[in-house]
């Protein structure tokens, strides 16, 4: 057990990145510079939080200090005991959707999180949707909720 342990840390630190292959990226937003997805498929509980994960498509090539990206991948928690939203990382991609060439990983520091935390309120457009999402989750159990969201993708895939 210990060794298979060993082997899974190591390949986490050489391959760092996620395989997005079988991410259930579903539209939540469209924005007049950007495109957002969501995907609660792949979600995790961790005590009283939700890690999901968030992808902006941008309509035209972002540019800064790490380089030429048009895509960029968050794995995100939202924490239902105060309805917040913390990223914990960001990678950039010079491709569409989350493909193409790793441009570069952002993992956020303790205190970066905090910076970036953001407490979801009732006047919020999207305060409804967390709260149920917290609610439906903790009620039902997980797999409820990654049900839902399979239903959801698999709707949205056939419209394409």
């Amino acid at each position: 057990m210990r060794n298979l342990l060993i082997i899974l840390t190591f390949l986490l630190i050489v391959f760092p990145t996620i395989s997005y292959a079988e991410f259930k990226w579903v539209k939540s937003r469209d924005m007049p510079i950007s495109t957002e997805y969501e995907d609660w498929y792949n979600s995790r509980v961790m005590g009283k939080s939700i890690t999901f994960w968030r992808m902006i498509d941008y309509k035209t090539l972002q540019s800064d200090d790490n380089g030429q990206y048009i895509s960029s991948v968050f794995l995100q928690i939202l924490d239902c005991a105060d309805l917040s939203l913390t990223i914990q990382f960001i990678e950039d991609y010079s491709d569409s959707m989350g493909t193409g060439e790793l441009v570069h990983i952002n993992k956020l520091s303790k205190s970066e999180k905090e910076e970036v935390k953001k407490i979801l309120e009732p006047g919020m457009s999207n305060y409804k949707n967390y709260y149920d999402t917290c609610s439906d989750t903790f009620v039902n159990g997980l797999g409820g909720t990654q049900d839902w969201w399979l239903e959801l993708y698999e709707a949205n895939s056939t419209k394409n």
